[in-house]
């Protein structure tokens, strides 16, 4: 992912606010005494060209471009103090409220306890593709500490599936999380390690969290035939592009802030 300055090309849009071009600069002392001396800069919405992607526009609010400079806490803290409500508003492509592009841009976990503080609820938020928060947590490798606040913020989530019949274990494992992120999500929730995206795909569960996962006691008389059925799907995912890369990160290339 590259930085905010090099997304940026040509001048600033005509009459841009002064707190919006803190945050493309990251000039984050003076985000913090912007917030201060003019809160009401918080609450005003732009447009953003190529956001996602490099070619896909939104509007948005300081709070979301300040999740996808991946900010320091205290910028969060100043942006929250201006305008606490920023916390529960929808970028308008995707619905995603701050939490998600969070989570999409590997925001600290002081980072993520601090949206969580103000608003519990954006853990249970879902965009218009189906997602809460969780399943993008699962494309950055968290630490078991950044799942675990998460899924306390909301626990039913580990159940939530997408538009296309995938649930965060299932990108966990598609994705390289990390053993102990998916032996905690298969420990809160055992039925996952059952359940088929739409395109008839298992999560694909390393043997030895699978036998870990056992050694704890909570392993089903249907290993044999799951293991057989798994190994299957494993090898039908390989030909499915599709769902290959419907959870790509942004690319190097991508161009935010154009």
């Amino acid at each position: 992912m590259v930085s905010l300055r090099s997304c940026l090309k040509g001048s600033f849009p005509f009459k841009s606010k002064k707190l919006q071009r803190h945050i493309r600069t990251e000039a984050w002392s003076l985000v913090c005494k912007r917030c201060e001396s003019h809160p009401k800069e918080a609450m005003s919405w732009s447009k953003q060209n190529g956001f996602y992607e490099g070619n896909i526009n939104t509007s948005l609010l300081p709070i979301h471009v300040a999740c996808a400079a991946n900010a320091p806490l205290a910028v969060f803290e100043s942006l929250l103090q201006a305008y606490p409500e920023s916390i529960s508003s929808k970028e308008s492509m995707y619905g995603r409220v701050p939490l998600h592009l969070a989570c999409i841009y590997g925001a600290s976990l002081d980072v993520l306890k601090l949206l969580l503080s103000y608003s519990a609820k954006g853990a249970q938020e879902m965009d218009s593709t189906g997602r809460t928060p969780m399943f993008y947590l699962m494309t950055r490798d968290p630490s078991l500490e950044a799942y675990e606040c998460l899924y306390e913020a909301n626990p039913d989530g580990l159940k939530d599936r997408d538009m296309r019949g995938w649930l965060p274990i299932h990108v966990a494992c598609h994705l390289g999380a990390s053993d102990d992120v998916v032996l905690r999500m298969l420990e809160s929730y055992p039925d996952s390690m059952n359940i088929r995206t739409a395109g008839g795909t298992l999560p694909q569960i390393k043997e030895s969290v699978l036998t870990c996962w056992e050694k704890g006691g909570a392993w089903n008389d249907e290993r044999d035939d799951l293991d057989c059925e798994r190994q299957q799907s494993i090898t039908d995912d390989d030909d499915d592009g599709d769902e290959n890369v419907i959870f790509r990160t942004p690319s190097n290339d991508s161009s935010a802030f154009v």
